[in-house]
Parts: structure tokens; sequence; C-alpha cells
């Protein structure tokens, strides 16, 4: 029967539900945010995406999974009384990345800040100073879950490498950037604006304890 192994979680309801729900999206990320980096509940982080008119989004929102339990009746079926609580990162210090979609998002526990940075990296969005809605990104932000600020990596991927719809992981300080999409042809600019361009087989490797300055994070440097 339907939710015996994918119950739903009602994060629409507002009897379900603290706080505001966020507009309804797609082609966005969910990252889980551990215990530590989310005030004692394991949290989700949801970034980015498209709304109902395909415009990119760009608001972080955090799903706090506290009550998020699911108690099974007699029959097996996950029981509806569930309660999720949203909340906003709208008021984010400084600068920001532009609204994106088909982007990747990865957690880092930054070792020497002793605290989590949620990475976003590419998409298909508006580039900085260009007039296009739907190009392909090559930037790399990290935002600090403690202060609410962005922080723009200084390495960008080399020219004609910019891509959507990659896979990003962290392993052991270094994050991992893996396929994706070239920006679309031209052609297809007006009638087609989501369609991929020709599909990458690379990956990138980015050392993120000199991708991330300690000056950046408000730390200071370390005794030599």
């Amino acid at each position: 029967p339907p939710g015996k192994d994918w119950p739903c979680l009602p994060a629409s309801p507002p009897d379900h539900v603290e706080g505001a729900a966020p507009v309804a999206r797609f082609h966005h990320t969910l990252t889980l945010l551990p215990r530590r980096e989310a005030a004692g509940d394991d949290s989700l982080a949801l970034l980015g995406g498209h709304d109902r008119t395909i415009s990119p989004l760009l608001d972080l929102r955090l799903f706090s999974l506290r009550h998020a339990s699911l108690p099974r009746k007699a029959s097996g079926v996950a029981a509806a009384s569930v309660s999720v609580g949203w909340s906003s990162s709208t008021h984010v210090l400084g600068p920001a990345p532009s609204p994106r979609a088909f982007h990747s998002a990865a957690h880092y526990d930054h070792p020497a800040a002793g605290r989590g940075l949620l990475l976003a990296c590419c998409g298909l969005g508006p580039a900085a100073g260009g007039e296009e809605v739907f190009a392909a990104l090559d930037d790399t932000w990290a935002f600090d879950l403690s202060s609410g600020r962005w922080l723009e990596l200084a390495a960008r991927l080399p020219h004609g490498f910019a891509r959507s719809r990659a896979a990003l992981a962290v392993s052991r300080d270094r994050l991992l950037l893996a396929g994706g999409c070239r920006a679309r042809a031209a052609a297809l600019a007006t009638y087609l604006p989501l369609t991929p361009g020709p599909v990458f087989d690379d990956v990138w490797l980015l050392d993120l304890r000199r991708g991330l300055l300690q000056s950046e994070l408000g730390l200071r440097p370390a005794a030599v």
C-alpha cells in the first residue's frame, strides 16, 4: 500500500507545520545538516531551485526533523500525526550567490572553525554581470551556518567548464565535483531554456583547507 515503505511527512498543512512553508519548487537541493550545526536538531537545508514559473530561486530554508517521528499503525502504515518545522535564513549578511537551480550542494564540517558550512556549486541561473537567466555557472559558495554569511571561494572552474546538474561530495577536506552538463545551445534559448547541453565526463577536486581562508571565517592564523 502507498506509504508503507515511503511514508510522507505532511510538511504543508498548517496544523502540522511550524513557521511558513517555503514556496513550491523543483530542481533544488536538500542537504542533511548534522545535529551540531542545527542547535541540537537534525535538519535539512533546502536551497534554490525553480518556482512554478521556472524562475530561479536562492532562498535557503532549514527543515527541522525534531518531531519528525513516524509511529506505525497496526496495519504497518505510518501514522499521519507528524510535527515538523521550517525556519528561514532570510537575514543573510553580505554578498550572496545568484539565484540558481540544477546546482549542487554538500555539507562540510570545517576542522579549524569547529562549525559546519553548506557548500553550493555551479548550477543554472543568471551569471554575474550578464542578462542570461539560464546560464551555466562556474562559481562555488560556502554558507556559514553560525554567522549567516555567504562566502564566495576564489577558485572557479576554467573557462568553458561551467555546468549544471553535477554531483558534489566532500571527502577528507576535499570537494569533489563530477559530471554535469554544459550550457544548452544558443538556438534553444527561447523555446527550450532548460534543455541540457553536452554532458561532461570529468571529475574536479578542490582542497577546502586552501579554498576557505581562515580570515574569511573569522579565525586567527595558526601559530607557526
